[in-house]
């Protein structure tokens, strides 16, 4: 069979006889085992921390199961890695189950050594200035150079790199833009400025390499959007990430806001829930045209 979709997916359509319902279930119940052990090796045991994965990811990472389990199988892995000694070994298998749930895993293991390399805040602010201008310089040098060494196919990155999700195209697009996207884009900044202003807070939760990935992965996302744009797959797909080291990383950054402890602080995650309703709505009103 001649498909994209990994080894592993297709053998599970032949093991459910090819029951559509029976293999989305199966994939969700390794996406939550998957959740519950990351939770369970962050001392993340609070119904918070289900609160905030519900109104930030629940509903992309139900549509997306392919690139979530990869990302909760990564985030197992970093959580190994980050605990050191036979617990890092244990990483490397979660690492492969990741690269083996979905391709584009496979650059983030290029960024796992920075996870020993401490990236201060001035060093950081200067990385975010310099990636933009290389990228600019470099793109066509780096596609060539993935090209060349076989490391990509080549209809696969005309096909990436010329692809352009669709926005602003309809009423229902345009409004989830406004309520959806200019948020979340302004929660991402938030959150990024915060990680790099106040990284002794994380370390004081032992997250020490976990944090050191955290900021190369935004150097990588910074890459990634000059070089792709924000509407491409090669930029969004990797966007959504941010939201699993916000799990991670917010009861440190922000434990007022996160555990709720003034009234004030329920205001986004019911702006959120009401988004994310909207959004479940408008997938349902296109998805009923296609029947």
């Amino acid at each position: 069979m001649n498909t994209h979709i990994e080894r592993y997916y297709i053998a599970l359509v032949e093991w459910t006889n090819a029951d559509y319902e029976i293999w989305r279930l199966v994939i969700y119940v390794l996406i939550f085992l998957l959740m519950y052990q990351a939770f369970w090796l962050a001392k993340r045991s609070d119904y918070y921390t289900l609160l905030w994965f519900s109104v930030l990811m629940l509903p992309e990472a139900m549509n997306a199961i392919r690139t979530t389990l990869a990302f909760w199988a990564f985030m197992v892995g970093l959580l190994y890695l980050n605990g050191g000694g036979k617990k890092a070994i244990i990483s490397v298998i979660y690492f492969w189950i990741a690269v083996e749930a979905h391709k584009s895993i496979a650059p983030l293991l290029l960024l796992l050594p920075l996870s020993f390399v401490k990236l201060n805040r001035g060093t950081m602010y200067f990385l975010c200035l310099l990636v933009p201008i290389f990228s600019f310089l470099l793109e066509g040098t780096i596609l060539s150079f993935l090209d060349s060494h076989d490391l990509v196919e080549k209809e696969g990155v005309s096909r990436y790199s010329t692809y352009n999700r669709g926005m602003l195209t309809s009423i229902g697009s345009t409004i989830e833009f406004f309520l959806y996207r200019i948020p979340y884009i302004w929660l991402c900044l938030v959150l990024v400025l915060r990680l790099m202003k106040y990284s002794n807070a994380i370390k004081s939760g032992g997250f020490i390499s976990l944090n050191n990935f955290a900021r190369a992965f935004i150097l990588f996302l910074l890459a990634a959007l000059f070089l792709f744009g924000y509407n491409n797959p090669m930029y969004y797909r990797y966007e959504t990430f941010i939201w699993y080291f916000f799990l991670m990383f917010a009861p440190y950054l922000y434990p007022d806001q996160y555990y709720l402890r003034k009234k004030k602080y329920w205001f986004l995650p019911c702006y959120l829930l009401f988004v994310q309703v909207y959004r479940l709505s408008l997938m349902g009103y296109y998805e009923s045209f296609k029947y």
